[in-house]
C-alpha cells in the first residue's frame, strides 16, 4: 500500500501575490508536529509591500534537512557566554562593513574557536552587510516563521488533514481581510512603510548637508559622515581606506632653521619662583644688595 511521505501546499493566489506585491526576500523554517507520526512542518512566508506577514506555501514532510550554512549557524550554540552572543548579534546586524569587522575582532578576542567557526559560513547567509540591498528587508532571524507558527497553536497536534485545512482557510482569511485594508489607504504608500519614512525624515534634520556636485551629497552627523549618491540610489558611510601597516611610525622631528623660539609669559601667568643665591655688597660686604 502506498505510504505518506511528503505533502507541498501553495496556491496560485500566493504564488501572483508573491511575485506581484511582495519583496523577493523569502524565510524558510521548519517546526515538529505534536502528531503520533512526529514529522515536519517546513513553512514558506515573505514580505508584501507593507511589511507584514505573507504566507507562500507549507509541506508536511518525513524529516529536517538543514543545509551547511544554517548547521554551522547551530553549532555556536556550544560557545556559550552572553557577551558572545551579543557579539554575535551586532556582527549579523552590522550593516556597515567595518562595523561588522570590528564585531569580529572583539569575537576573536573573547573565543577564537568561535571567530573561526562564523569565518566558514559565507557572510551573505548571515550578515547584514553582505545582503543584496534590493531586497530592502534588514531581517536577520526567522522571526517571521516564529510568528507563522504560533498562529497555528494546538493544530499542530491533530490530523495532517485537519492541519492543512485550517492553513487553507487561514490564508484565504488574511487576503481577504489585507485587501480590503489596501481598499480603505488614503497614500500610494503603505501605512507602516510611510510612518518609517515620516521617522526616518525626522531623524535626518540633525544632518548636516554637503552638495558635492553630480548629484552627490555628503551628509555630517554628530560621530558619523555618509555619501550619497542620487543618481546611484545609493548612501554609504565615509571612511578611510583600510591599510595593512599594523604599525605607523611618527615621521622624523626636524629642527627649523633660524633664531629657536622662546615662550614669552602670557599676562595673568606668574612669574616662576627660582631659587636664588645670597648677594654681597663688594663695598661694605653686606648681604642684601651688590653695590
Amino acid at each position: 500500500m502506498p505510504t505518506f511521505q511528503r505533502f507541498v501546499m501553495s496556491f496560485e493566489a500566493q504564488k501572483e501575490g508573491f511575485m506581484a506585491g511582495c519583496r523577493p526576500f523569502i524565510e524558510l523554517d521548519g517546526c515538529h508536529l505534536k502528531g503520533p507520526y512526529k514529522e515536519i512542518l517546513y513553512t514558506t512566508v515573505a514580505l508584501d509591500a507593507n511589511s507584514e506577514l505573507f504566507p507562500l506555501a507549507a509541506c508536511i514532510c518525513e524529516q529536517e534537512t538543514l543545509s551547511s550554512y544554517v548547521q554551522g549557524i547551530f553549532m555556536l550554540v556550544k560557545f556559550s557566554g552572553q557577551k558572545l552572543k551579543d557579539l554575535f548579534w551586532k556582527a549579523s546586524k552590522s550593516c556597515e562593513v567595518h562595523l561588522f569587522k570590528s564585531a569580529m575582532d572583539e569575537i576573536e578576542l573573547l573565543n577564537v574557536d568561535a571567530r573561526k567557526c562564523l569565518d566558514k559560513i559565507d557572510q551573505i547567509h548571515w550578515s547584514m552587510h553582505c545582503f543584496d540591498t534590493s531586497i530592502k528587508c534588514n531581517h536577520v532571524t526567522n522571526n517571521m516563521i516564529e510568528s507563522f507558527n504560533s498562529m497555528l497553536g494546538e493544530h499542530r497536534a491533530i490530523t495532517y488533514f485537519c492541519l492543512l485545512e485550517y492553513i487553507r482557510r487561514m490564508v484565504m482569511k488574511r487576503f481577504q481581510e489585507r485587501k480590503e485594508a489596501c481598499n480603505r489607504w488614503t497614500f500610494d504608500l503603505p501605512p507602516i512603510v510611510k510612518a518609517k519614512l515620516v521617522k526616518t525624515s525626522e531623524e535626518s534634520r540633525m544632518l548636516t548637508m554637503l552638495k558635492d556636485g553630480n548629484g552627490e551629497y555628503e551628509l555630517l552627523g554628530e560621530t558619523r559622515a555618509y555619501l550619497a549618491k542620487l543618481r546611484l540610489g545609493t548612501c554609504d558611510l565615509c571612511v578611510w581606506p583600510e591599510i595593512t601597516i599594523t604599525v605607523v611610525l611618527p615621521p622624523p622631528l626636524k629642527t627649523q632653521p633660524g633664531r629657536p623660539k622662546v615662550r614669552r609669559r602670557e599676562p595673568d601667568e606668574r612669574p616662576s619662583q627660582t631659587r636664588g643665591t645670597s648677594v654681597v655688597c663688594t663695598n661694605c660686604g653686606v648681604l642684601g644688595h651688590k653695590y
